[in-house]
């Protein structure tokens, strides 16, 4: 078996460097091995290491408490092998009927204001005024609930946040290209939404440029903290387990720092807040909203109606996670 660098990650999956994880604990899982084999006798290295690769398979198969019912192996598979984690989660890649999600509502006012003449931009390369402020309106219809937009005015497009994330996805993603000043639908974007311009089929390849390519901290002031969108798999995992009801964003957060209390290290130090307070803002802004919300996959509204800042607030699964996302290979147990 080979050996594990200081620092590399953990083979548990916590995305923690190796030293500062499990290397301590390598050493009860090591007498842990040897009470296991006892005194049996062995006729060679192989048969040691053939006992040793079975005992190590089993201890890293087991469900883990600070995990939420997954295992090391499992943590591993989500963090590191992601979309391809096939064992583990799938995606649905055509859906049929309406879907409802921000993402598509703000890229389906984008695309419908492109013609065979393409879409003027402004002089700085942004979307016209005129179609931000149709769809921040069309938005808060939609959306009733949600504040996002409920303090500011949309002037261009940087004021309406979602929109001018929408607008760099469909970039990244290459349904749009840019050409002279005007942005034109790419072959690869009419081939999939047709004459019709039918969107929903561009649901399943925003939602993985989204996770891939889209550096989700350009979302905020908080620290990089690239680790957060490396686990997003993990709280689609805790949604697809706890969200069937209404629970409070704290909830996934004491969950998400049980499984990952490493990342609070990458917090810094503050006199008014506490490391926990702050990664708990930044995962609540960033992953619950800025992910879930965003995806249509949750819903997230204050735990009362009351106006102002420093609300607390309460999320629940929306039905298109269930549509979308499929755990084939996790025990009912896992998932309840």
């Amino acid at each position: 078996m080979s050996k594990t660098g200081r620092n590399e990650p953990c083979p548990c999956g916590s995305g923690k460097k190796y030293k500062k994880c499990c290397m301590n604990q390598a050493a009860v899982a090591n007498a842990e091995f040897a009470e296991h084999i006892g005194d049996q006798s062995f006729d060679s290295l192989e048969d040691v290491q053939a006992q040793a690769n079975n005992f190590f398979q089993q201890r890293n198969s087991q469900a883990i408490d600070d995990f939420q019912g997954l295992s090391s192996e499992q943590m591993h598979g989500l963090l590191h092998a992601g979309f391809d984690s096939l064992e583990l989660i799938r995606y649905s890649a055509s859906m049929a009927g309406d879907i409802i999600a921000p993402v598509l509502l703000l890229t389906n006012d984008i695309i419908q204001a492109i013609d065979d003449k393409g879409l003027k931009l402004t002089a700085k390369g942004n979307l016209p005024r005129q179609l931000c402020q149709d769809a921040a309106m069309r938005f808060k219809v939609q959306y009733s609930d949600d504040d996002r937009l409920a303090f500011t005015s949309v002037n261009k497009e940087e004021d309406f946040f979602e929109l001018h994330i929408t607008h760099i996805l469909l970039q990244e993603a290459g349904l749009i290209r840019k050409a002279k000043g005007r942005i034109f639908l790419t072959q690869k974007c009419q081939k999939i939404i047709g004459l019709e311009k039918q969107i929903d089929g561009l649901y399943a390849l925003l939602f993985q440029v989204y996770c891939q390519k889209f550096n989700w901290a350009y979302r905020d002031g908080y620290p990089e903290l690239h680790f957060l969108q490396q686990s997003a798999l993990f709280t689609l995992y805790l949604l697809s387990r706890f969200g069937d009801q209404w629970r409070p964003v704290d909830f996934y957060v004491q969950r998400y720092i049980q499984a990952f209390p490493m990342v609070l290290e990458e917090m810094g130090d503050e006199s008014y807040s506490t490391p926990s307070e702050r990664l708990g803002h930044c995962y609540s802004f960033r992953v619950l909203k800025g992910f879930l919300q965003y995806m249509g996959l949750a819903e997230v509204k204050p735990e009362k109606p009351t106006a102002g800042f420093g609300r607390e607030y309460k999320i629940r699964a929306l039905p298109l996670l269930e549509k979308f996302v499929q755990w084939p290979h996790l025990s009912v147990a896992q998932l309840h």
